[in-house]
């Protein structure tokens, strides 16, 4: 999902709406104030042309806060787009999509999205936040193909099935990139032992083995490459 093409097939596939170009402000974007809070690391933060901020993560766990996971991230977003002083109108139209490999609110739809009203009317309340929470695991296949094929790709991690979209064509021929190239891997051994390292430090073994899980799972930012899968195992 770091690339630009990909990213930008992604988002036009599931809102619906024609990018001319985005911009990475980060890959991946830190949110810290101090030591004393909790900060968040947003995984894919990209703009487009008209300042639109779009936040994409891939879930790999099943976690049982994600709405408030996504209160926070958006909370973390706003703070940062809008400059001390700045007009509340000023604040970018915003978009928060999570990619789960499960079924977080179990309805087996292949996309959700928040919506809201004012209680006992039909008036939107709108406040240009948006969220998104799509399922790998969908029995009612409620999306456009390229996105269908896209939450296929992150199920099955099937290499061999002959993708009719450019998104899911492109997904896949990153993956194949990814297990590939030396260096890459030698950016995801880093990327992971960090990753590790931080879980060992956190909260010991129970926390290794769910960071080791995530990181194992297709598409989830990075890949573990084909020579890891054989020779790696969690502690």
């Amino acid at each position: 999902m770091r690339s630009e093409e990909i990213c930008r097939l992604f988002l036009e596939a599931l809102l619906e709406i024609d990018i001319q170009r985005i911009v990475f402000i980060d890959s991946q974007k830190d949110f810290s104030d101090s030591y004393e809070y909790h900060t968040i690391r947003l995984d894919v933060y990209p703009k487009d042309e008209q300042g639109t901020v779009f936040n994409v993560e891939i879930q790999a766990d099943h976690k049982d806060n994600l709405p408030k996971r996504v209160r926070f991230y958006q909370s973390a977003i706003d703070r940062g787009e809008l400059p001390k002083g700045a007009d509340y109108a000023n604040l970018s139209e915003s978009y928060i999509i999570l990619v789960c490999d499960f079924d977080y609110f179990h309805i087996g739809k292949a996309v959700g999205e928040r919506v809201a009203f004012l209680k006992d009317t039909d008036v939107p309340y709108e406040d240009g936040s948006h969220v998104f929470f799509l399922n790998s695991w969908y029995t009612e296949g409620n999306a456009s193909k390229p996105i269908l094929e896209f939450l296929d790709l992150i199920r099955t991690n099937d290499m061999d099935k002959l993708y009719e979209t450019p998104l899911g064509q492109k997904a896949r021929e990153r993956i194949q990139e990814v297990r590939s190239d030396k260096a890459l891997e030698v950016s995801y051994m880093t990327y992971a032992q960090k990753m590790l390292d931080e879980a060992m430090r956190m909260a010991g073994r129970k926390a290794l083995k769910k960071v080791w899980r995530r990181l194992s799972k297709p598409c989830g930012g990075f890949l573990i490459p084909q020579s890891l899968q054989s020779s790696s195992k969690c502690p």
